[in-house]
């Protein structure tokens, strides 16, 4: 049966999507680079009055522990450190775009923002423990790897039933989703990547973190996050219709000399570090 959507349909859909606020891309874009003045932070961030009160908020929140309230953003990043202060903004300005229920995957509100945030925080720890890559830019590229599935989800509502019949065949489900649509979520990923203009490590890790093996830029970073993925969803972060319809890739898992059995055993560390950051998605939006 061929596709029911034509790609320039989802094209559209993609421009369509309300971009990130400037300063949100900034910080994107900034992530990659680990020497940036503490003052450009600062200023990138005052550029949106509502994401600093929603900084602020969080900074003050029981779980840092301050004992004197923050009252600038300045004091934030000295109070708790450059990379958290810059994680913190990007997160609570993501929120916009993925706490939402999406039908079409069954995932109620809440579901794709935990597992993205579960995907940041757990990519991030990989990283430090196996790569040299980058960990703001991996937990950037885990914050926002799922995004394709808000611009596909309409379209895998309509067409659920072709698609549970190809992964009843035996595909997995970005398989099944290209078979029946044309294009999978994590491509839709890339191209709204590129619409916003983000760098290449990030719309690689969007585009193809369900095939590692596809990337040329940053390879180590879209295979933490292709993992981070996987060992998140079996931690039963984030599951909707595609549920465990995924595979490792043996690419990533010869990578970083894993075994599937060894991969299972990381489930029994990771709760450790993803839970108690997870006070991020307690915090009411302001």
């Amino acid at each position: 049966m061929e596709p029911l959507v034509d790609h320039k349909e989802i094209l559209d859909a993609v421009r369509r999507l309300q971009p990130l606020p400037e300063v949100v891309l900034r910080v994107a874009t900034l992530a990659a680079d680990l020497e940036i003045p503490v003052e450009t932070l600062k200023r990138e961030i005052h550029r949106d009055p509502v994401l600093t009160a929603k900084l602020l908020r969080l900074c003050n929140s029981p779980y840092y522990g301050c004992q004197r309230e923050i009252a600038s953003v300045q004091e934030a990043i000295v109070r708790l450190g450059f990379d958290t202060v810059r994680k913190l903004a990007l997160t609570l300005a993501v929120r916009y775009h993925l706490d939402r229920p999406l039908e079409g995957y069954a995932m109620t509100r809440g579901d794709l923002w935990r597992h993205a945030v579960g995907c940041a925080i757990a990519g991030e720890h990989l990283a430090r423990r196996w790569t040299g890559a980058p960990g703001a830019t991996v937990y950037t590229a885990g914050l926002l790897h799922d995004l394709g599935k808000v611009v596909l989800d309409a379209y895998v509502g309509v067409r659920g039933e072709a698609i549970q019949e190809r992964v009843e065949a035996g595909l997995s489900f970005p398989e099944a989703e290209k078979a029946a649509l044309g294009l999978d979520h994590g491509e839709v990923g890339g191209l709204v990547a590129h619409a916003w203009g983000l760098p290449q490590a990030l719309a690689e890790a969007m585009a193809h973190h369900h095939a590692p093996s596809r990337a040329r830029t940053a390879p180590e970073v879209v295979a933490v996050v292709h993992l981070a993925d996987l060992l998140c969803l079996m931690m039963g972060l984030g599951l909707g219709r595609d549920g465990l319809s995924y595979r490792p890739d043996e690419g990533a898992l010869a990578r970083f000399h894993l075994t599937r059995q060894s991969l299972e055993k990381l489930l029994d560390e990771l709760p450790g570090v993803i839970g108690p950051a997870m006070a991020l998605l307690e915090e009411p939006e302001v």
